[in-house]
């Protein structure tokens, strides 16, 4: 780089750099009055325009054409704002992939970029031929943060900068890759800083796990049944569901090579059915089928809900937690009082307390540690389990005031349930059994 002087150069003649990562300035009224009264206290670093198009540094002996702004777009800004003539500048030779990382690290060291233009120009950065290990040692941000930062781009632009401007938070961005299909991604994006995203964050990543299942299943049981799109009552009757969403081993019929089966293919199962030994139709078959499928839909949801409410109280910070401790503790005593039947094991206590192992005397430690937390994980762990539920064993809507209780605390702490979830707590759902339907 050439030996570095200050020379005043025509403001008209300097103008932003069209890679710098940063989009919008602000607050420039302000710094406009102070450069009215006291002029631009720390010059400007330039490069000759024509550097941006022969990909050469230098000026090549001629200081009369326009410039790129690298350093202090906004003092430039504010200084054209002021109506100063000349600004003070340092000419560099410095070549494009300089320019971009000198612009990046300026910007990030004052925290003056959303991350979406942290991105955009690392993303620059890249194009540029510069690797991630030159990125980590010019940012100081590890090689995962920087990859992470320019996933990013994968995103719908549009709809990533609305979800900013409601609120998002980068954990949101980096949870929304634990789907695999982009166009669901942009779909769970349009609901980050509302209280449905989690719950559209699990539900899509559910969804991408059954269709995985539901594959494996259809395969399976094209081995040695004949598909249909209904079920004929007259000569069938049902044997099972295999669940796309359960965990549960899933095996062909002992009697398979023996007997005629059929299969039917349902939203969250695929039916299974076999060759009545009579032709006497039951009436009852497809009312029971769709409260299978009605129960199983519902199962799926109750599921989630119990992850949902797992994963918040595992998520809480133990500052949260001290501040609401009498809520808390009122909890703990109600539990007790009331004798839920639950009751917790270490693995899952320790997955709360965010502890691997659970053998060892690291759990003690930890409960010594945030003792709060402790009291929390071990009440609600006694309290809550994937069983319950605010439907009967036929679907019917029928209130629950332990899982009521459970929500109230977890709202105190700052749980927001999705509409769906409202939904099901209130009993306007509609996959409830209504009372015409009984």
């Amino acid at each position: 780089m050439s030996e570095q002087k200050i020379k005043y150069i025509d403001i008209n003649k300097i103008v932003p750099h069209p890679k710098n990562p940063r989009k919008k300035l602000t607050d420039l009224e302000e710094l406009a009055d102070s450069i009215k009264e006291n002029g631009i206290m720390q010059n400007l670093t330039v490069v000759p325009w024509y550097s941006q198009f022969t990909g050469k540094p230098g000026d090549n002996g001629s200081t009369d054409g326009e410039y790129y702004a690298v350093i202090g777009h906004r003092r430039l800004a504010a200084a054209k704002l002021a109506g100063l003539k000349e600004a003070p500048c340092v000419i560099s030779d410095m070549d494009e992939k300089q320019q971009v990382a000198i612009m990046l690290m300026e910007n990030m060291q004052r925290s003056d970029l959303t991350i979406i233009e942290e991105a955009e120009g690392m993303q620059m950065m890249f194009d540029l031929g510069s690797t991630a290990d030159e990125i980590a040692e010019k940012t100081g941000l590890s090689k995962t943060t920087i990859n992470r930062r320019v996933q990013l781009l994968d995103l719908d632009r549009e709809k990533l900068s609305e979800s900013f401007e409601r609120g998002g938070k980068l954990q949101d961005y980096l949870e929304l890759h634990k789907i695999k299909d982009q166009e669901t991604r942009n779909l769970v994006m349009a609901e980050i800083g509302t209280n449905n995203f989690e719950w559209s964050l699990k539900k899509a990543i559910r969804a991408e796990l059954g269709r995985e299942n539901k594959a494996a299943i259809i395969e399976m049981v094209s081995e040695f049944a004949k598909e249909v799109q209904e079920a004929d009552w007259s000569i069938m009757t049902y044997v099972t569901a295999y669940g796309y969403y359960t965990d549960e081993e899933r095996a062909k019929p002992k009697d398979w090579q023996t007997e005629e089966y059929f299969f039917r293919v349902a939203s969250n199962d695929v039916f299974l059915y076999k060759r009545r030994p009579d032709n006497d139709e039951t009436e009852e078959d497809l009312q029971s089928e769709k409260r299978r499928i009605d129960k199983n839909e519902l199962d799926e949801i109750k599921k989630r809900m119990y992850e949902m409410r797992f994963d918040f109280v595992k998520k809480l910070p133990q500052n949260k937690v001290k501040k609401n401790s009498s809520d808390i503790t009122a909890f703990a005593v109600m539990v007790i009082l009331n004798n839920f039947s639950n009751w917790f094991n270490r693995e899952r206590l320790a997955s709360l307390l965010g502890i691997e192992n659970h053998d060892g005397d690291e759990l003690e430690k930890k409960i010594i540690e945030v003792p709060e937390k402790a009291l929390l994980s071990m009440q609600y762990l006694r309290a809550d389990d994937d069983h319950r539920s605010y439907a009967d064993y036929d679907n019917r809507y029928k209130g629950n005031k332990e899982l009521d209780s459970i929500y109230n605390l977890l709202e105190i702490l700052g749980y927001k349930m999705s509409d769906e979830e409202i939904a099901i707590r209130n009993g306007t759902h509609e996959l409830y059994a209504r009372e015409e339907e009984e």
